[in-house]
């Protein structure tokens, strides 16, 4: 949800269009290092860089509750809750 290539508009990606070289910068060398405390440090960089830039904003999040707009549908009950989801414009 925070790198520039998983911009698209579609459930569980960069839908904020969100874009930083940093950022970017920061998943590619966490996910290709092996040294758990480089990948430690990097993921914590992530964090704080999410944190400072706010490119989303968490103000709930629940299991057994869910808002969306009449004009979609498709929404299942379990954990992918929007895996199946689609709307009309």
């Amino acid at each position: 949800m925070y790198v520039t290539s998983s911009i698209a508009p579609v459930p569980f990606s960069n839908m904020a269009g969100y874009r930083s070289a940093e950022m970017d910068s920061l998943f590619d060398r966490a996910g290709a290092s092996i040294a758990l405390p480089e990948r430690r440090r990097l993921y914590h960089d992530i964090q704080a860089l999410a944190v400072r830039d706010q490119p989303y904003v968490w103000l709930v999040e629940t299991s057994n509750l869910r808002a969306y707009s009449a004009r979609c549908h498709g929404f299942s009950g379990s954990s992918h809750f929007a895996a199946t989801a689609a709307c009309t414009k």
